[in-house]
């Protein structure tokens, strides 16, 4: 692109208005424009359908941008010495179709760029997801999507899919097979707040979110229940999931009775905020125990809690977001991948959840240490000292009893 001030502009739109029609009109000077390493000379300034356009001495079409105030060296539009007599900018090849005509494919990342300009002979087979305008001289196989800017079709132009842009302007010969959604400037287009996948990340921020600030309270406010409850999970997890599963499955019937009595009604709409705060801190004891082990490996030393919390969290969400880019996507394989790890995301993702509340249950939420009976006894027995054994007759080989018949076995005096 060779910059341009706005002189040229306005010389054109002057002379224009001199000859009082939307023709061509020729300068009577050339006018010279310098660019940082050559010189541009405009042989003929017109005003099109395109806009303004100019043909320099080499027969190169330029376009101005409005936008930009400065002149756009235009891949869409041809050389003067190619146009047909009374249409500017149009040669006869253009009105081939696009299967014939369009044969130099280009290829565009996903807000890659400000504005995207595709040309005549050009085609795209790909959707396109810009911020800024689009202008479309050749063929888009895909669909279009423009967050803030303008999206024009012109005549030699098709587009197979829809358009979804602030500003949709399809001119006279362009051609739109799919639909033209206008959409508010900011706003995310229709298509995108319909995908599976965009869906999907959103509700995974959403819980990452979350369990990040609880992880922060938690380790901040309450560290030592946490660290019990943390415990509890370790020791028991069999059992922490186990009471956790049952009173989940018994939820119903723990707020039927809660609304039978008088006092039970007014604890029924906290009984879903404490089976909440036990969950959260299922997820956060469990993800702090994943960041733990990971750290242990990766540094030497013990490492500050919240960081365990932070890292555990990220791993275990980093499934989920696996499962969202998967079953979003297209393609039949990778929808079918996503639908296995969806069951594999589930099963481990319940354990964080039961053990949780089965441990707020045990613990009474990380304020009393949880012993099970049998490590009770088994402390009890090793506080109490073994009894002393009893005294042993000590003998020796001397100790033989007299013989029978001496007066030292006699029991009463001699006669």
């Amino acid at each position: 692109m060779v910059k341009a001030t706005a002189v040229a502009a306005i010389i054109s739109l002057s002379l224009l208005a001199s000859a009082g029609a939307p023709e061509r009109a020729h300068a009577q000077d050339s006018v010279s424009r310098s660019a940082s390493s050559q010189d541009i000379v405009f042989h003929e300034l017109f005003l099109s359908s395109e806009g303004v356009v100019g043909t320099d001495t080499s027969g190169q079409v330029w376009q101005y941008d409005f936008g930009q105030a400065s002149f756009e060296k235009s891949a869409g539009l041809p050389s003067a010495g190619g146009a047909r007599p009374g249409t500017p900018g149009i040669r006869e090849t253009d009105n081939l179709p696009v299967e014939v005509r369009c044969t130099d494919e280009i290829r565009f990342k996903p807000f890659e760029r400000k504005s995207i300009t595709v040309g005549v002979e050009e085609y795209v087979d790909a959707s396109i997801t810009v911020y800024g305008r689009v202008s479309v001289r050749g063929w888009v196989k895909g669909n279009i999507v423009s967050f803030t800017g303008p999206v024009t079709v012109f005549e030699t132009g098709q587009v197979d899919g829809d358009i979804s842009a602030p500003e949709i302007t399809v001119r006279r010969g362009g051609v739109v097979l799919g639909r033209q959604i206008v959409t508010d400037r900011f706003r995310l287009p229709e298509s995108l707040r319909d995908s599976v996948a965009t869906a999907g990340l959103w509700v995974v921020f959403g819980f990452s979110l979350l369990f990040l600030v609880c992880a922060f309270l938690y380790v901040t406010l309450m560290p030592r229940p946490l660290e019990q409850f943390t415990q509890c999970i370790v020791r028991y997890p069999a059992k922490s999931a186990a009471v956790g599963l049952l009173f989940l499955v018994g939820l119903p019937v723990i707020l039927v009775l809660l609304a039978i009595t008088l006092v039970g009604i007014l604890v029924v709409p906290f009984v879903p905020i404490v089976y909440l705060f036990a969950i959260t801190l299922g997820v956060v004891s469990c993800g702090r125990l994943v960041g733990r082990k990971i750290l242990h490996r990766a540094f030497a030393g013990q490492q500050p809690a919240l960081l365990e919390s932070v890292v555990g969290l990220a791993v275990l969400m980093a499934q989920w977001v696996l499962v969202a880019l998967l079953m979003g996507s297209n393609n039949g394989v990778a929808y079918g991948f996503g639908v296995f790890v969806l069951v594999v995301a589930i099963i481990i993702s319940a354990f964080p959840i039961l053990a949780g509340i089965g441990a707020a249950l045990l613990t009474r939420f990380g304020y009393r240490a949880h012993i099970s009976l049998r490590d009770r006894l088994a402390a009890e027995q090793a506080a109490v000292p073994a009894p002393a054994p009893p005294p042993i007759r000590r003998t020796t080989p001397f100790d033989v009893p007299p013989p029978p018949g001496t007066g030292a076995s006699d029991s009463g005096p001699a006669q």
